[in-house]
């Protein structure tokens, strides 16, 4: 898949033998991100299933999700024939994985994984290295103005969270699954589309998002005006000018 190195590698010399065993040619030489990766992450959580250790434990502890889904018919037909077909028929492993199986890891991942991007400065462009499921830090809660950041070392991979300020004893440890400077209209939106649920935190509650008017748009009536949402929970609220209120 990559090179010799990488074939030789503890991280990935299960999948690896996997595919090359079945036979798999893929050109992956250029520089656009080839489908011949879209298994082997799902692959390999896969297998880790099969190890019945603590880790596939944990993980298995987190939710999928997939009755939230909905009906997905062209994101389902993509996974059917690109993840769920390629496990089963191609790599001969449809005895040892069912469909449940697969789209099981599939939820797994979509809901609890972080994508991998280095280096994460502001300003300075990211390079997307894939998906990382940290099954501890999965657990923690989502708050726009949240107690703790995490990062991840790009040379081990190992995730780390850091406390932001002063956390009491029993206070709930809390990250952002997203940026604030998103705005709390594209950023509870997203959310809800990626883990299923609405943040009420003070932030998106607040119309100016605590004062910072990350959402606000310049009033064309009024000079010194800012059209904010009136009512920031609602996804179709009316924006009014903050001076005319």
């Amino acid at each position: 898949m990559c090179d010799e190195v990488c074939a030789r590698g503890s991280r990935h010399t299960e999948e690896c033998g996997l595919l090359a065993r079945a036979g798999v040619r893929e050109d992956i030489r250029s520089e656009v991100a080839s489908p011949a990766y879209a298994p082997v992450t799902i692959l390999r959580l896969l297998l880790l299933m099969d190890k019945d250790c603590d880790g596939w434990f944990r993980t298995n502890q987190l939710m999928d999700h997939l009755e939230d889904t909905g009906p997905c018919p062209e994101e389902w037909t993509w996974y059917n024939d690109k993840i769920l077909r390629h496990i089963r028929k191609d790599l001969g492993l449809g005895d040892r994985y069912s469909d449940e199986d697969i789209r099981h890891v599939i939820g797994l991942i979509n809901v609890n994984a972080v994508c991998l991007q280095f280096p994460k400065m502001i300003g300075a462009p990211c390079t997307e290295v894939g998906k990382g499921c940290y099954p501890i830090f999965a657990i923690m809660s989502h708050h726009c103005i949240c107690n703790a950041r995490y990062f991840v070392n790009p040379e081990t991979f190992n995730m780390f969270v850091r406390a932001r300020v002063a956390i009491k004893a029993g206070e709930e440890i809390t990250v952002q699954y997203l940026s604030a400077l998103r705005g709390t209209h594209r950023r509870r939106r997203k959310i809800r589309d990626e883990w299923y649920f609405d943040c009420n935190c003070r932030r998106c509650r607040d119309p100016a998002e605590c004062g910072t008017q990350i959402s606000g748009v310049r009033c064309l009536k009024c000079p010194q005006g800012t059209l904010l949402p009136e009512r920031p929970l609602e996804y179709n609220s009316p924006w009014l000018c903050n001076k005319v209120r």
